[in-house]
């Protein structure tokens, strides 16, 4: 997914899942299904090409989905932003956490926490264990 800066890194920045229809000829993208029942052509950046690309669009940084181009109906990997939001206690936030992980654990997978994002919360990427 692109994540547009068009006004600069200090502007307000907008999501966008299709590629624009007046990109390069030579750009790879995949088509991504939604529940909605809609889909969308997005990038597939394969080299320095795509980013600079992607980075004339104002896009500072990209927004991966964590799937290979054959399976994206069977994502490799989920993430779970836990950020506080203002007025919420970091104490809620703990306690998502540990919602989110016995929810992984029922399903066979595994957190990593990180810390990131901009409002100082904390991120879980989860994946299968090897074999499953």
């Amino acid at each position: 997914m692109l994540r547009r800066h068009p006004d600069g890194a200090t502007g307000e920045p907008f999501f966008q899942k299709p590629v624009p229809a007046s990109r390069p000829e030579w750009s790879e993208t995949v088509r991504v299904s939604f529940p909605s029942g809609r889909s969308a052509d997005e990038l597939r950046p394969v080299d320095v090409a795509h980013l600079v690309w992607a980075a004339s669009l104002g896009c500072l940084d990209l927004n991966p989905w964590p799937v290979r181009r054959a399976y994206v109906d069977r994502p490799d990997g989920l993430g779970v932003d836990l950020d506080p939001q203002p007025g919420v206690p970091y104490a809620q936030v703990l306690t998502a956490a540990g919602c989110v992980r016995e929810v992984l654990e029922d399903h066979a997978l595994v957190g990593y926490p990180k810390t990131s994002g901009s409002r100082g919360g904390t991120s879980t990427s989860a994946s299968r264990p090897a074999g499953t």
